[in-house]
C-alpha cells in the first residue's frame, strides 16, 4: 500500500466516526471533571493532521490550525466538541 492510500485510509470517515462515539460514550465524564485534558486533545487532533499532511505530501511540511474546543451547545446542555480551522496542506 503506497502512502497515499495509508493516508486516505487514515482520514476516512468511519475512522473519525468511530473516534466520535469513543469520546462521545467512555471519555465525556472524564473531561466533565477536568478541563485540562481539552488541551492535550487539541494537540493531539493538530499532531494527527499534521502527520496526516505530511504522509500525503510524501515530506515534511508545515501547516497551521486553530483548533478550540466548546462544551455546551443551543440549550446549554453539556456536549463538549471540538472546532477548527485547518490550513489544508501546507508550506
Amino acid at each position: 500500500m503506497n502512502r497515499r492510500a495509508r493516508a486516505s485510509l487514515v482520514y476516512s470517515g468511519s475512522l473519525i466516526g468511530r473516534l466520535s462515539r469513543l469520546f462521545r460514550n467512555f471519555l465525556r465524564p472524564f473531561f466533565r471533571h477536568d478541563r485540562r485534558l481539552f488541551s492535550e486533545i487539541s494537540r493531539l487532533l493538530f499532531k494527527m493532521l499534521s502527520d496526516f499532511y505530511n504522509e500525503a505530501a510524501g515530506k515534511a511540511i508545515e501547516s497551521a490550525a486553530v483548533i478550540v474546543f466548546q462544551t455546551a451547545e443551543d440549550f446549554v446542555r453539556f456536549n463538549p466538541h471540538f472546532n477548527g480551522m485547518v490550513l489544508e496542506g501546507g508550506f
